[in-house]
């Protein structure tokens, strides 16, 4: 084991009396972030000794010296640390003295413990930036400048602790400038596993200005980031934005956009102070913020809506190509419509044949971890997709589960989840689990869990829905398996982050999920206490005609809402004339009066009936396009909330959609504004859900309800019904924020859920 002197030799006595050691270990994100040499530097101002090293938790400490110093230099280690260190957990134990000198940092060659321990990536520094900007210093326009505060983590890591021997910076030996920085403690460098310099550093396979010059003149890149490749171009530049579109067969999905600092994204987007907080994180994700009326981008960034997701340059090859560029880049996975985002170099390979330039190089990518993406609602960052800059940073359960459970997630958005002991690991974003690769992904995500942790699970949640392909893989990982209802998983993601266990009113709403009576859920309120959830209240059920075909085509749910009012003749309005299909009309009607079509409760087929009228959104080319212009349409306005009463049916509170649908309706064809008639929709459709569970809270004595599921990654409703329950009601709001709301959840709640029930059931 080689040793490194990072503090100058105590000048305390050379013998072990009147002396006391003691062992700190230290769990918690505290690899690969400098934490070791803060430990030296600490232990140095006490003049003490001993050593820091990794190890299987986190970092262990032994520290000797008086013992008012040692007690002094534990209070302070509880106390401060390096900026991006979160210690969970110190335990003391007593040694005995051994009289030595000198503070020491022991490597830690064998490959042992949780890759949880290790950082996140994290986005570029301003000092590195200055670096890699200054013709004076020796990393000047070096694509691969970082430091112990900032650059990759997580996505270099092959094993813990976190050592530059497990990581894929093993290949590249120190030069002797480089090993200065590293080993001296007084350095932001010290210790920081992947240092490099041109000299000694992985290496561009094309020359930065060659890249630049290619993107000026219209050319597409495929260009390898930290967790996966982007596919890139001039984002002001219309032509070439419609190439990317073709290469991702993606016509209309809207694009992320690149820019070099934060004056850059002002000059594209309107960003209060929570906006400019979370872009200029060291996470650094693609934010959703409001697009400038003026911005100097090609329309087809993001057609038809008025948010655009903008994002920093994350590493310092990103801000080489900006500065060289000189304009916005579009910046999007490198992959074609719902696949995985490339990070293997084949598949990269592939894809760049149909583009001018691949920007590459020779440090491997260890682990996937697309751009997060996330925004601000209620004054705070809600995190839509969860991955690079936040993976593998565990999160704490208030209640530690008494065996490990694996979730699998859903079959879109899918992520995987591991629960042992009081620490819940979330996986890197998988995506849609019926594309093409999608089982070679899942399998790369649940073996990077199970290193996370450093544990294996002895049980597998899943969803209820047996045809999901994360139920089969269930299936057949030879454990004890668990299936958990898709709304209730939904709320205990919410409830697992924020660490409570009940009782409590949920409002899940999101697309289709399969219900505990083998009907198309979407809409519920359910009572949780414990691991015990039943379903209190729902919105009014309707037919969703042809099943899948009514989500790719808005205007079938038209159809079924003006059925269930009865209200057929409407279709000869002019305002809703374009809804009549010739030839197709009918047959949707035949389907839902002769008891064809399933019915179903969701939110998010509601949202579609009311896109296809009011924006005209009869068809869609992603998911949940006629719901996202339709809050882009209604941000545009304020108007009265339109009426959605709720009714009472047995035991059940049952949210009347029909109605609102049908206001709706009455405003179209009373000429109000469209914008208007959205406004109103939202506002009437989160008083209605808000006066429904505050009906269901009152009813059960519960003070607090939870929000959660895919709709609410609609900003206007999740603000607006917050506000009905907490103000109007009285009520205490639980809503996402680190953990997505969307189907990226799942899997936290499936395993919680699952391993409370075990648990219950155990003899």
């Amino acid at each position: 084991m080689r040793s490194l002197h990072l503090a100058a030799p105590s000048t305390g006595p050379p013998d072990a009396a009147g002396l006391e050691r003691r062992e700190l270990v230290v769990s918690g994100l505290v690899q690969g972030v400098g934490f070791r040499p803060f430990v030296c530097r600490l232990a140095a101002s006490f003049d003490l000794a001993g050593l820091v090293t990794n190890c299987a938790l986190g970092a262990r400490i032994e520290v000797e010296g008086p013992p008012e110093r040692v007690a002094a230099f534990s209070a302070r280690l509880r106390g401060a640390g390096p900026p991006r260190a979160e210690i969970s957990t110190i335990t003391e134990h007593a040694l005995g003295a051994t009289g030595e000198r000198g503070f020491v940092v022991h490597a830690h060659p064998e490959a042992a413990g949780a890759l949880a321990a290790v950082a996140p990536d994290v986005r570029m520094c301003e000092a590195c930036q200055r670096e890699v900007d200054d013709p004076a210093d020796r990393r000047y326009r070096h694509a691969f400048a970082s430091c112990t505060d900032c650059g990759p983590r997580y996505t270099v890591a092959l094993a813990a602790p976190y050592e530059r021997v497990h990581t894929t910076m093993a290949g590249f030996a120190l030069c002797p400038a480089c090993a200065g920085e590293y080993e001296d403690p007084s350095s932001r460098r010290a210790r920081a596993e992947t240092i490099a310099c041109p000299d000694c550093g992985p290496r561009l396979e094309v020359r930065v200005e060659e890249a630049v010059a290619a993107l000026r003149q219209g050319a597409l890149a495929v260009i390898k980031g930290l967790g996966g490749f982007h596919l890139a171009c001039d984002a002001t530049d219309e032509a070439a934005v419609r190439r990317v579109r073709a290469l991702k067969q993606r016509p209309d999905k809207p694009l992320a956009v690149m820019v070099r600092d934060l004056a850059g994204a002002l000059e594209l987007c309107e960003l209060g102070r929570a906006e400019q907080a979370l872009l200029s994180s060291p996470e650094g994700p693609i934010v959703l913020a409001r697009r400038r009326p003026d911005a100097p981008l090609a329309e087809a960034i993001a057609p038809g809506l008025t948010r655009l997701g903008v994002l920093l340059a994350t590493s310092p090859l990103h801000h080489l190509l900006l500065a060289g560029v000189q304009r916005p880049l579009v910046m999007t996975s490198a992959n074609r419509s719902e696949e995985p985002t490339a990070w293997r170099d084949a598949t990269a390979e592939r894809l760049a044949s149909g583009t001018a330039v691949l920007v590459t190089h020779d440090r491997p990518i260890a682990a996937r971890a697309d751009d997060s993406v996330a925004m601000v609602a209620l004054g705070r960052a809600l995190v839509l997709r969860r991955s690079r800059g936040y993976v593998p940073r565990p999160l704490r359960l208030a209640r530690p589960v008494a065996q490990p459970v694996l979730g699998l997630g859903g079959h879109q958005k899918n992520t995987v989840c591991l629960v042992a002991g009081d620490q819940a690991y979330l996986s890197a974003h998988v995506g849609d689990l019926g594309a093409p690769g999608a089982d070679r992904e899942l399998a790369h995500a649940i073996a990077q869990v199970i290193k996370m942790a450093g544990v294996e699970p002895t049980a597998v949640a899943h969803d209820l829905h047996p045809e999901y392909r994360s139920s089969e893989v269930a299936a057949g990982l030879g454990l004890a398996t668990v299936a958990v209802q898709h709304h209730q998983a939904h709320l205990y993601s919410c409830l697992a982050e924020h660490g409570f266990s009940g009782p409590v009113v949920g409002i899940v709403a999101d697309g289709n999920g399969l219900g505990d009576d083998g009907g198309l859920w979407g809409g519920e309120v359910l009572v949780a206490d414990g691991d015990g959830v039943r379903r209190a209240g729902h919105l009014a059920p309707v037919a969703q005609p042809g099943g899948e075909a009514a989500v790719r085509f808005p205007w079938r749910m038209a159809v079924s809402y003006l059925c269930a009012l009865g209200a057929l003749d409407a279709l000869e309005h002019p305002r809703l004339a374009k809804l009549a299909r010739a030839g197709e009309t009918d047959g949707v009607v035949s389907l839902i009066r002769g008891g064809v079509a399933p019915m179903t409760t969701s939110l998010g087929r509601l949202f579609d009936a009311v896109g296809a009228i009011v924006v005209g959104r009869g068809a869609t080319s992603y998911e949940a396009q006629a719901a996202i212009e339709l809050e882009a349409l209604a941000e545009a306005t304020t108007a009265p909330a339109l009426c959605c009463p709720w009714r009472e049916q047995g035991a059940t509170v049952v949210v009347d959609t029909a109605s609102l649908f049908g206001a709706v309706v009455e405003a179209l064809i009373a000429a109000r504004p469209v914008a208007e008639v959205a406004a109103g929709f939202h506002a009437g459709l989160a008083a209605g859900l808000g006066d429904a569970a505050a009906e269901v809270a009152r009813r059960a004595g519960i003070g607090t309800v939870a929000l959660s599921g895919g709709c609410f990654q609609n900003r206007l409703l999740l603000e607006a019904t917050s506000r009905r329950l907490e103000e109007h009601h009285g009520l205490v709001v639980l809503v996402p924020g680190r953990v997505p709301p969307n189907d990226g959840g799942l899997s936290l709640g499936q395993a919680v859920l699952a391993a409370a029930r075990i648990e219950r059931e155990e003899p």
